[in-house]
């Protein structure tokens, strides 16, 4: 018997972010960066780097729990992450830190009708 079957368990991730403060000259306000997977190898995670007002970058790396290797370590995903040379030249090198935190995330789906009802699935944490 399958007790889970036509399921939708929740699913949960743990999430990292960061505010940087950079020098105007490297400031682009309205830039955005998605990643997926590096560095976590076979684990699907997911970052985010966005150029925001007053000079400043927000940063971000969700890693979900259902992660099959123990030995997994999702903060250093992120320090990893952050080593990129995209990431560490602008960051890094030229930033300061002012803000930062952790949350346990929920996965969920949800479902958008539109005018035309066209069902579109979109995938939020």
């Amino acid at each position: 018997m399958k007790l889970d079957k036509n399921k939708d368990p929740q699913h949960y991730g743990i999430g990292f972010k960061e505010i940087w403060d950079i020098s105007p000259e490297d400031h682009s306000e309205g830039t955005v960066m998605h990643t997926m997977g590096w560095p976590s190898n076979g684990t699907i995670s997911g970052s985010y780097f966005y150029h925001g007002e007053n000079n400043q970058i927000y940063l971000g790396y969700v890693v979900p729990l259902d992660y099959q290797n123990p030995h997994i370590s999702p903060f250093d995903e992120f320090q990893e992450w952050k080593q990129h040379k995209d990431i560490k030249n602008e960051i890094l090198e030229k930033g300061t830190r002012v803000a930062y935190g952790a949350r346990a995330l929920i996965k969920r789906w949800l479902s958008v009708k539109t005018k035309n009802e066209f069902s579109w699935w979109i995938n939020c944490w």
